[in-house]
């Protein structure tokens, strides 16, 4: 790749409808808009993301291509590479005393990660690995024409459990038997141990009132099963029965 060794301007133009190009996270992730002209904005780390993903899914394992800024990275982990592939001795936060020996980590970094040569980095960290003032500057990209941020709501008509699917009259209450429970079944998300807990009328579990009086007609707990040996069955039913009582 040939250096480059004049200054170019550029424009990247790209257009959005009814998208959100680049959300503000203090702004519950609307569109950045300029409050004085509504014209939206898109920041440079924005651009420069956009940039790494297009190299990153084009140039995937070829040497040279490498991401240093990635979901998740641990930046100290990449400039350890750099040190170990050059077989340098290093010390927290400081880069090595021979100029040169700083250098080569610095250009191994340079080498193998296109985001630094192309946007350059500052590597400080407790692993030094030197600073890079890249090339490629970018600024905030700025819409021709004013936008109108807009919130639109969708719901759904379906429920994610029985609890709400009873509260909002939208199924009746089922119960299930689960392996390795005993018999135990499941009201909604509450796991109710059957000889850990008053057995109830099933009228008096599902309405509120009623629950409040179920301990009374109770029954002699069961035998304890072998297999609930490893399982505090005894406190969760508890908590379960004492939850049943609040509602």
């Amino acid at each position: 790749m040939p250096a480059i060794n004049r200054r170019y301007d550029f424009v990247y133009l790209f257009d959005v409808a009814d998208g959100n190009p680049n959300g503000d996270p203090d702004a519950g992730n609307l569109p950045r808009v300029d409050p004085e002209t509504n014209q939206g904005l898109v920041t440079d780390v924005c651009l420069k993301r956009k940039v790494r993903n297009f190299v990153s899914m084009t140039m995937d394992g070829k040497p040279g291509y490498a991401i240093y800024i990635t979901e998740r990275a641990i930046l100290n982990l990449e400039h350890e590479r750099a040190y170990d592939a050059l077989n340098v001795h290093f010390e927290p936060k400081k880069l090595p005393k021979e100029e040169s020996k700083a250098r080569e980590i610095t250009a191994w970094m340079c080498k193998n990660f296109y985001d630094i040569r192309a946007f350059g980095a500052v590597m400080t960290t407790e692993v030094n690995a030197g600073q890079v003032r890249g090339p490629v500057q970018l600024a905030f990209a700025r819409s021709v024409e004013p936008v109108t941020p807009i919130e639109i709501t969708i719901t759904r008509c379906a429920v994610t459990n029985v609890c709400r699917g009873r509260r909002h009259h939208y199924a009746p209450l089922r119960e299930r038997a689960l392996p390795g429970t005993g018999g135990g079944t499941r009201l909604g998300q509450c796991l109710v141990a059957s000889r850990a807990i008053p057995r109830c009328r099933r009228s008096d579990t599902i309405r509120g009132g009623g629950a409040r009086h179920s301990h009374r007609q109770s029954a002699q707990p069961a035998e304890r099963h072998p297999s609930d040996a490893a399982r505090p069955w005894t406190e969760h039913g508890g908590s379960v029965a004492r939850r049943a009582g609040s509602n």
